[in-house]
């Protein structure tokens, strides 16, 4: 029995983003060398969500596994569930404050982590605010200001020993709230 791989694969180099599609048989499935020999260089990047398959999948198959993108087989070790900024009047100013969920792969709240998130404010200008997870996984900062207009809220790192955030695979990393 020999083991016959197809890989497709996009590579960008400087502006253009190239396509391959490689096509290798190996006589012995139990030896599959994985980012070598067949290639003219090295593989030098990553590899991630490496299946092995008994027979070819069907291009419905390949398709939902591409749809799924974060929510497949990758997963970071931890996510932002909700971003959820508020505002409440104080006199002639507005409290805005800012709750984020963390939670890990499993859905499991991410406690005593730093969170840190960049707000910009109608006029473009940017702070940037640290808050620490609780033990339900929630951040909460707050800030005053007399400012209407759209306030952007971003996602920049979660960070904790032995935990990951990736922005890229998260849907929940951003949000806008509008103050009157």
């Amino acid at each position: 029995m020999s083991v016959k791989l197809q890989v497709e694969f996009r590579e960008k180099h400087n502006a253009h983003v190239l396509c391959h599609r490689i096509v290798i048989a190996w006589p012995d499935p139990r030896c599959v060398p994985i980012g070598q020999g067949v290639c003219q260089k090295p593989f030098s990047g990553k590899i991630d969500e490496l299946t092995y398959y008994q027979s070819a999948l069907p291009a419905s198959t390949i398709a939902a596994i591409y749809a799924a993108g974060s929510l497949g087989k990758c997963k970071a070790s931890s996510f932002v569930q909700s971003i959820n900024p508020t505002w409440v009047p104080i006199g002639n100013l507005k409290n805005v404050t800012n709750t984020t969920t963390a939670v890990d792969a499993n859905g499991f709240p991410v406690n005593y982590a730093t969170v840190v998130i960049k707000v910009t404010d109608p006029t473009g200008a940017v702070t940037g605010y640290t808050s620490t997870t609780n033990e339900t996984g929630q951040a909460t900062f707050s800030f005053l200001t007399s400012q209407s207009g759209t306030f952007k809220f971003a996602i920049k790192r979660i960070f904790k020993t032995a935990i990951t955030y990736d922005a890229s695979m998260n849907i929940q990393s951003r949000a806008r709230l509008i103050l009157p």
